[in-house]
């Protein structure tokens, strides 16, 4: 076999780097941010990226990229990258969630980023561990619903959020005098007909559309990956689950053989040390010495009487 130069062997590394280098390098402080020429970038991206594509991410890697794209210290093209990667292995973690809306709050990241971030966290909310915290932050995300580009994506999250405790009066004046100014909006109308399920005698607009949809499906594509990866990571646990089941049936079941094995035997096992003290092939003398209990065992005049003819002295 041709021995491969180390050259090769060096460009072969240095293209399929490690997801820990890769999420280490994004998260460093001192990670250079420079995009044009960053080799070094690229392929830890791409890296985060065919892993996330294949098998998901874990929870903490999750919250650790989620964090980087949304303090938006590297451009917006690798930042959007890094969003479309947050595709989660089994479930997505609350914290990652609420630091994404804790940095949507500073303005540091731009209105596109927070677009893509409010997007993402769509796609995922069903995935989300737990929601608690999440609805803590309604009110937050509802002052966002004045950015014109960012509003259909808000209100279709807010529709996935609310709670009958959310609709409030001046949420319903703030969107019915936002619907009078921009014209019809179905997005609107969608989060105006959830706050008309739970309390209808404060919603008095008509929230009909016909047969549209109140919110648009603009990531197809993004949401069917994200699908596929979690429905293969529940089946790889499922199967996980299956096999030790499995185990421990076998070893219940050859336990119960070996039980079954020790009824059958009527016949008990001689222990060698037993035999030992007794002359092979007389079982009378081998009862008797098993049966001898040595004199300076006895303790109490009960044990006395109990063991009178079995005494033993040594």
């Amino acid at each position: 076999m041709a021995e491969v130069p180390v050259d090769a062997a060096a460009k072969q590394t240095s293209t399929h780097p490690k997801l820990k280098d890769a999420v280490l390098y994004f998260t460093s402080e001192t990670s250079s941010t420079k995009t044009k020429g960053n080799v070094k970038l690229q392929s830890f991206l791409e890296a985060i990226e065919t892993k996330a594509q294949k098998d998901g991410l874990a929870p903490e890697v999750i919250t650790s990229l989620a964090k980087c794209a949304a303090n938006a210290r590297f451009s917006e093209n690798v930042c959007i990258r890094l969003i479309k990667a947050l595709i989660p292995a089994r479930s997505v973690p609350e914290e990652a969630i609420v630091h994404v809306i804790s940095w949507m709050c500073t303005n540091k990241p731009s209105t596109t980023i927070q677009m893509w971030l409010v997007r993402w966290i769509i796609l995922v909310y069903e995935y989300i561990d737990q929601k608690d915290k999440l609805h803590a932050l309604y009110g937050i995300l509802f002052l966002f619903i004045d950015n014109e580009k960012m509003c259909p994506y808000l209100c279709h999250l807010l529709y996935l959020m609310t709670r009958k405790e959310d609709v409030k009066h001046f949420r319903i004046r703030k969107l019915i005098q936002f619907q009078a100014r921009a014209g019809p909006q179905t997005h609107i109308l969608g989060l105006l007909s959830v706050y008309k399920l739970y309390c209808p005698n404060l919603v008095t607009v008509s929230t009909s559309v016909g047969n549209k949809p109140f919110f648009r499906q603009t990531d197809r594509k993004w949401s069917e990956t994200i699908r596929r990866v979690v429905e293969k990571g529940l089946q790889d646990s499922d199967r996980i689950e299956e096999v030790g089941v499995v185990r421990e049936a076998e070893l219940q079941a050859t336990s119960g053989q070996k039980a079954k094995r020790r009824k059958m035997e009527v016949v008990p096992k001689v222990h060698m040390s037993a035999l030992s003290r007794g002359r092979p092939g007389n079982l009378k003398v081998l009862q008797f010495t098993i049966d001898k209990v040595p004199v300076e065992q006895i303790q109490t005049f009960q044990q006395l009487l109990k063991n009178f003819d079995r005494l033993e002295v040594l």
